[in-house]
């Protein structure tokens, strides 16, 4: 419990606000469990209307982890052999050299 006067943790799962530099970051975990790290925005000058606050962070933060809530199963990642065929692929049909592909 938190004593009067305190902020209360962050409920478990809801992921991480802080500041680094000029700019706030948000890091959470998506639906398959893995780490997803996003610059939410700048972080406002004090009696200026230049950044966003802390609260407007939060609130892009909780928009950032809903949309991210989508699962992608580890099938349908595409593996380096794959992205290596693809892309010469592309290269031989834009004629490129041989030293290209």
């Amino acid at each position: 419990m938190s004593k009067p006067g305190q902020r209360s943790k962050r409920s478990y799962g809801t992921g991480g606000l802080r500041q680094i530099g000029g700019s706030w970051y948000g890091t959470w975990r998506d639906a398959g469990g893995r780490k997803v790290q996003r610059k939410i925005g700048a972080v406002r000058t004090t009696g200026r209307p230049d950044g966003i606050t802390k609260l407007d962070a939060e609130k892009r933060l909780a928009q950032l982890r809903k949309e991210s809530a989508t699962f992608v199963s580890p099938d349908d990642r595409v593996t380096m052999e794959a992205a290596g065929a693809e892309l010469c692929a592309r290269l031989a049909l834009r004629g490129r050299k041989k030293s290209h592909n």
